[in-house]
């Protein structure tokens, strides 16, 4: 569009603004400074019944003759988007929608819905904008029930981890609209996200439109029409940025929910309404209700880049043996019952500490993890004792199913002895990330010549 066509625009937009009323059914409807209160205050803040609200009434134009040159217009300045009377936005390449597009006037709709929030001349520019077939951002969001931070920090290009707020009138405008008062079974509602964290991870789509080949079928996907990518041009390997950050938090931290947000109020967002909140969610795992996150330090994610960079250069061989130790220390961060942490601490430090199938299993385990994390003989000689009470214990876990601690004891402190278990078990793997080798076993209690 040029600058010609832009003013031509405003001009229907501007009329059009003094044309337009927001009708529900056929007899209710707000005028269009009703509506922009209701935008407004869901564009501020997270609000339910606002939103609920927004959802229900349409934009119209009481001129038919306006609304027809309007419609003309912008079906014009599309058409070589439009097949079939069907326009399909960037949107579909993160959101899904309708498989065979949006209908111009579903763009006009929201092109009303922009105008009144944001006058003639920056609604036509934005229109002008997304018609240029340039790529377009868009946010991927996980909420994090685990973990609670203090500020946004940054963990890789494109990739962040930000606090949510304590009240519900703080919580941001691009999360998705929830259950209020948890009258849905396993849904969070709003109350449950206070005081979380979100992982933002920012991704460009290109084109804005997708200009439809001989090709093209109703059956045809996003992957074949739009192209995704993470912003600054890293990409990002899913599984290694989670072991990055556990690692980096000491705990396993999982997602529970998912969505996705384009900036607020862009034209080109067919899967849903601009300014109410992200175009749909989903649950990824979980049970609610959440137990209180754990606070996590600034400089303990600070060091997620330098975590990931590390494991994504670990040799293949390097790799494979530390993988299950990875997987199964987060894993028995997330099981509730001793018996299950223990066993998968079991497997995870015999994993690390006697890979091959060796005699004397009890005896290697201990030394070897000794002097891996030891860095004195009375600290080794302290560690080993442990290890073999960790041995033990797993075998106690898993032949008898209960943990009986020392012989002699009248106590077990149960959850300390899986806890430490835990951390010894984080610490080997630490170092192992930051050496980028698992040592050799018989040189590291031996030595070599010349040492």
């Amino acid at each position: 569009m040029n600058s010609t066509d832009v003013g031509q625009l405003e001009a229907l937009l501007s009329a059009a603004l003094q044309n337009v009323v927001f009708r529900r059914g056929s007899a209710e409807q707000l005028s269009r400074d009703q509506f922009r209160q209701v935008l407004e205050q869901g564009r501020r803040a997270f609000a339910l019944g606002t939103r609920l609200l927004i959802l229900t009434f349409t934009p119209t134009i009481s001129d038919p003759n306006l609304n027809e040159e309007l419609l003309s217009f912008v079906g014009a300045k599309l058409s070589e988007y439009s097949r079939n009377g069907q326009i399909q936005s960037a949107t579909f390449a993160f959101a899904g929608g309708m498989v065979g597009g949006s209908s111009v006037g579903r763009i006009v709709e929201n092109l009303l819905r922009r105008v009144v929030l944001d006058g003639p001349r920056v609604t036509a520019q934005a229109f002008a904008e997304c018609a240029a077939n340039v790529s377009c951002s868009h946010y991927k969001y996980l909420l994090l029930p685990d973990i609670s931070v203090e500020a946004p920090v940054e963990l890789l290009p494109g990739v962040s981890v930000l606090p949510l707020p304590k009240t519900v009138a703080d919580l941001p405008p691009h999360l998705p609209t929830l259950d209020s008062n948890g009258t849905t079974p396993n849904h969070p509602t709003r109350a449950d996200l206070l005081g979380r964290s979100l992982l933002r991870l920012k991704f460009d789509v290109s084109p804005v439109f997708h200009k439809p080949e001989e090709s093209y079928t109703l059956e045809s996907g996003p992957e074949e029409h739009f192209t995704v990518k993470h912003s600054d041009g890293v990409e990002i390997d899913s599984d290694t940025l989670w072991q990055a950050l556990s690692v980096a938090c000491r705990r396993n931290v999982r997602s529970v929910m998912t969505w996705h947000s384009l900036a607020d109020y862009e034209i080109y967002d067919l899967g849903s309404y601009p300014g109410v909140g992200a175009s749909g969610w989903s649950l990824t795992g979980g049970a609610l209700p959440f137990e209180d996150p754990t606070p996590v330090r600034g400089s303990q994610l600070e060091n997620v880049e330098t975590i990931y960079k590390a494991i994504q250069e670990l040799p293949n061989e390097t790799w494979a043996k530390l993988r299950i130790p990875v997987d199964r220390w987060m894993k028995s961060m997330e099981q509730d019952n001793p018996i299950d942490q223990l066993i998968d601490l079991g497997i995870a430090l015999e994993s690390l500490y006697v890979p091959e199938a060796q005699s004397e299993i009890t005896f290697r385990f201990a030394l070897h993890a000794a002097w891996h994390l030891g860095e004195s003989a009375s600290e080794r000689m302290k560690l080993r004792e442990e290890f073999q009470e960790i041995y033990r214990a797993r075998s106690d876990a898993v032949h008898a199913g209960q943990l009986r601690g020392r012989r002699g004891k009248p106590s077990f402190d149960v959850e300390g002895f899986v806890a430490r278990a835990q951390d010894l078990c984080w610490q080997g793997i630490s170092d192992v990330i930051e050496a980028g080798e698992i040592p050799d076993w018989d040189i590291l209690i031996v030595g070599k010549d010349g040492e």
